[in-house]
């Protein structure tokens, strides 16, 4: 567990515990997936904050005289790299398009960490091709509130409801609701909004509305005269 782990190695440098926290860094930064992230945003920030604390607490280094290279398929001459504590936190990176083996050598005193990503394109199956991981319906209906205001044409309200159909819940999903073209908000609903006078219902994550169930909320609008 990425998260557990990471709270693992702030409690370890908070209690001073260096021989302990090492391996637990070296394993934490050696999770990361293909673009550096730790899968979700909250994982991720727990990681890099865990590893920068780690980094400050260890105030001594260890010698580090690395040269690295990397001899890729049908290259006449390896890509080399000198590592050192000065510049031991840049990453270095190369790629090549041939599915061959390549050949890599390091001399010197100390340690370093090499990842070997392969990224391939495959065609998505038809039964994968579409997210259907949530419910999702709108509806919209004419109501009368509004029209005694002389500049009001028309009033709809937009009911929206979704429901995930995970077994387990959802995180950090979200409902982008924009205004139909022509319409502005009811801005007494969007002060009810802001405030959270409506609050939401059962496992629902948020609401622009007071429905219970699976409905999100609702959202009123008038049509005028300008848009």
């Amino acid at each position: 567990n990425i998260e557990g782990t990471s709270y693992a190695l702030l409690a370890l440098v908070h209690m001073k515990k260096s021989q302990l926290a090492g391996p637990v860094a070296r394993w934490l930064s050696q999770q990361n997936y293909y673009g550096g992230g730790y899968g979700s945003t909250q994982a991720t920030i727990l990681v890099f904050q865990a590893l920068a604390q780690y980094q400050v607490a260890t105030e001594s280094q260890q010698e580090l005289e690395l040269d690295v290279s990397v001899l890729l398929p049908r290259r006449a001459s390896p890509i080399k790299y000198r590592i050192e504590n000065r510049n031991a936190l840049v990453a270095r990176s190369t790629e090549t398009k041939l599915n061959e083996d390549f050949t890599v050598k390091a001399e010197g005193v100390g340690k370093g960490t090499m990842t070997v990503v392969t990224v391939y394109h495959a065609k998505v199956p038809d039964k994968d091709d579409k997210c259907d991981n949530f419910d999702l319906s709108v509806a919209v209906e004419d109501v009368d509130g509004g029209k005694e205001e002389e500049d009001i044409i028309r009033t709809v309200k937009i009911t929206i409801c979704t429901r995930y159909r995970d077994t387990v819940d959802a995180t950090m999903s979200i409902l982008d609701v924009s205004m139909l073209t022509g319409f502005s908000p009811d801005l007494q609903d969007l002060r009810r909004v802001s405030v959270g006078t409506w609050g939401h219902c059962g496992d629902t994550v948020g609401t622009l509305g007071g429905h219970c169930g699976d409905t999100v909320g609702t959202l009123g609008g008038h049509c005028g005269d300008t848009v």
